[in-house]
């Protein structure tokens, strides 16, 4: 059971970094996204935060489906 779901979310997190990156590399990366609350700037988030949020589900992925290849089952 532990195996199967290490394949079924490592192969969700690497799509999904996957996907992420590859709609980041299409936009303007110099782009930002401001978040207002009360006409104060709450957050600004740039698009290299979600590059970041990107490489992390490729590399979490790629040690899920380490753990699928090389771990020992239960």
């Amino acid at each position: 059971m532990v195996k199967i779901f290490s394949i079924v979310s490592s192969l969700i997190f690497i799509h999904f970094g996957y996907f992420l990156a590859e709609i980041l590399i299409k936009l303007d990366l110099t782009k930002k996204v401001t978040i207002r609350l009360d006409a104060k700037n709450v957050t600004t988030i740039t698009p290299m935060y979600f590059f970041v949020v990107a490489w992390f589900a490729i590399i979490w992925g790629v040690l899920l489906l380490s753990f699928f290849l090389f771990g020992k089952g239960a």
